[in-house]
């Protein structure tokens, strides 16, 4: 029996098991975040200035505003003659549009921005 003065015993044993979780769980999270990166680093908000009729839905989704269904609604409109009809066949609002503009191309290569390697 415990007297009630007394200090509760730490079991140690649930101590290191509850501490070898957390470091697993941590080691796993670094590692699956750098893997993540890996794969394609350039992939970033911003990132690519990109070719409107030829970009992919991933890449679509590197401009700022866009998501996945905005990139699928580009696609669905393709092809455009200009940045402008975006706006014009509805696939982006037109704020959207006006802030990724020096991002966009009707013609040419996808390029990353200068800013990125």
């Amino acid at each position: 029996m415990r007297r009630d003065d007394e200090v509760p015993q730490i079991k140690w044993k649930y101590v290191l098991i509850i501490l070898t979780g957390v470091i697993l769980l941590i080691t796993f999270d670094v590692q699956h975040c750098s893997t993540t990166a890996e794969k394609d680093p350039h992939l970033t908000k911003g990132s690519l200035v990109l070719n409107i009729n030829e970009a992919t839905a991933e890449e679509l989704q590197t401009l700022p505003g866009v998501g996945p269904a905005r990139a699928e609604r580009i696609i669905q409109y393709r092809p455009y003659q200009s940045v402008q009809g975006l706006f014009e066949n509805r696939a982006l609002p037109k704020t959207v549009v006006d802030a990724n503009r020096s991002l966009l191309k009707t013609t040419g290569k996808n390029e990353r921005t200068a800013g990125q390697h």
